[in-house]
């Protein structure tokens, strides 16, 4: 049985060897969680939809000059990042547009259902919810992409164009501010779940 990394990795080879299937399966398999991610940076949702046509067709076009190893959602997260910013830069003629501001409506659940069980769990989901949202958009979106999307510590520093070091030390805030706000024990999973995902 394969495993869905193995499987990624076997669709983006068959991808960029011309195969318009093995394309369309990554483009599919992808394409929620990229909008979910391009909409925390701007809720113009044809804007949205645009960059990643524009990420989907650079991708296609670009195929034969890529990398054959990459972790394809932290690659796929990338550009989308890039293409977000290239297009705001364009877009926007009075201002200096040099990073994205994550501004999420709300964070989705996967990690309270890991950090939390309970019979108050629903009151803990909205703490940690409304905990999140106070912390800065730098620290909402270490967050996001450590505990959401389970990018490790060199994927997310790709990402963000950061050092290895200065990512541990940004989630190493974020977990302390979050740890402040939250006054329930189980706010020390995260850190946990920081050194077990390393």
């Amino acid at each position: 049985m394969h495993s869905p990394t193995n499987e990624y990795c076997q669709l983006w080879s068959r991808f960029k060897t011309g195969d318009s299937v093995a394309f369309g399966q990554l483009v599919t398999q992808h394409y929620k969680l990229l909008y979910n991610y391009a909409t925390k940076f701007s809720k113009d949702r044809d804007f949205v939809e645009d960059c990643l046509q524009e990420v989907f067709l650079d991708l296609w076009h670009n195929r034969t000059n890529l990398s054959e190893t990459v972790v394809v959602k932290a690659y796929l997260l990338t550009a989308v990042r890039n293409r977000l910013l290239k297009s705001l830069r364009r877009a926007n003629l009075f201002q200096s547009i040099d990073e994205l501001t994550f501004t999420p409506d709300i964070i989705e659940r996967p990690v309270e259902e890991l950090l939390i069980a309970g019979e108050q769990q629903d009151e803990q989901v909205r703490q940690l919810q409304q905990s999140i949202l106070q912390l800065t958009p730098r620290q909402q979106e270490i967050i996001y992409l450590r505990f959401y999307q389970q990018l490790n510590h060199d994927e997310i520093a790709q990402l963000l164009n950061l050092s290895r070091p200065s990512v541990a030390n940004l989630l190493s805030i974020a977990l302390k501010e979050l740890r402040k706000k939250i006054q329930w024990s189980t706010i020390s999973m995260l850190f946990m779940l920081s050194s077990a995902l390393q």
